[in-house]
């Protein structure tokens, strides 16, 4: 087989890539698929249930071990480009840090990041908060 066929068909095997319409970041746009993600809920890590509350309009984190603290971290949280993530017990409200959110050209990137980095730095926090404070 010659170099140039080779070279064909490995430009035809990736003839789809021409075909994508990137979508331009938006942040209504990303506000809704927050929502979607998150409205019916789903476990993760094995202890934290993450869901969407459709009457405060945030993205809640709740230990299944333990449903006397819950945890907020909602990205673009009121046009902010960062996501602040707080707390919630029966003896008050209080914010542990915010988290800078990256800048995102594509809502293919944001997407990804929704469901890998987000969910992987939140939850570091959280856990590590969730441990220092209610396991100790």
């Amino acid at each position: 087989m010659n170099l140039k066929k080779i070279i064909r068909e490995e430009i035809d095997d990736l003839q789809w890539i021409h075909d994508i319409r990137l979508e331009p970041f938006n942040v209504e746009r990303a506000t809704e698929e927050i929502f979607e993600y998150f409205k019916n809920g789903f476990r993760f890590n094995n202890d934290w249930v993450i869901s969407f509350n459709n009457f405060t309009g945030v993205v809640e984190w709740v230990n299944q071990n333990n449903d006397e603290i819950v945890f907020y971290a909602t990205p673009f949280w009121d046009g902010a480009d960062y996501i602040p993530i707080d707390y919630q017990t029966e003896d008050g409200y209080g914010t542990i840090t915010t988290i800078k959110i990256a800048d995102f050209k594509y809502m293919e990137e944001f997407r990804q990041w929704l469901k890998t980095d987000y969910l992987e730095e939140v939850w570091r926090i959280i856990d590590d908060y969730y441990t220092r404070w209610f396991l100790n």
